[in-house]
């Protein structure tokens, strides 16, 4: 199943990278608009799966699944000798925590706080990787856009339909 998931994105990869090379390469100017739009849509798509792959983890068994196991045995800021007993759950007792989505950094952010005073409350967040391309698939999806709409593509700024029209042979 990993293998034909790898093929999917494989494919995928190379088809928005033949549209990338289209829009920078093509000598029409419809030809470079259709891959400009390919290529900005492909990009979204990447954008919203790396969104998605951000977010996969969290829902597999529990909602904080991902905090779970990111976290659990090293919270920062919280020593250890605070946590309490620890049963059944991955942390503590003596640990309440919750998790929601963020947008930046891009991923789950998972809060902590201990129960007993004085009271600590420590904040993890999803890695960094995440938020570089995720933002960097939207940044290249909104630069092809422009350049789709763009009169820096070439031709005309009308659309490049006039006829030049030339009177053979000259008078």
């Amino acid at each position: 199943m990993a293998l034909l998931f790898i093929l999917i994105l494989s494919i995928v990869f190379f088809g928005w990278l033949g549209a990338f090379a289209t829009s920078v390469l093509a000598f029409r100017r419809t030809t470079r608009r259709w891959a400009c739009l390919i290529s900005a849509a492909g990009s979204a798509f990447a954008a919203i799966g790396v969104r998605g792959a951000s977010m996969l983890d969290d829902y597999n068994d529990f909602p904080g699944y991902t905090c779970a196991q990111r976290d659990s045995g090293h919270i920062p800021g919280i020593p250890a000798s605070r946590w309490g007993p620890r049963g059944e759950e991955y942390f503590g007792s003596n640990i309440d925590w919750d998790s929601e989505v963020e947008l930046f950094p891009l991923g789950l952010k998972c809060s902590y706080r201990t129960l007993d005073e004085p009271r600590l409350e420590a904040t993890t967040h999803s890695n960094w990787s995440y938020s570089i391309f995720g933002y960097a698939f939207l940044a290249m999806s909104l630069v092809q856009l422009v350049r789709m709409f763009g009169p820096a593509l070439g031709g005309s700024p009308s659309g490049g339909n006039e006829v030049e029209r030339v009177d053979f042979p000259p008078q």
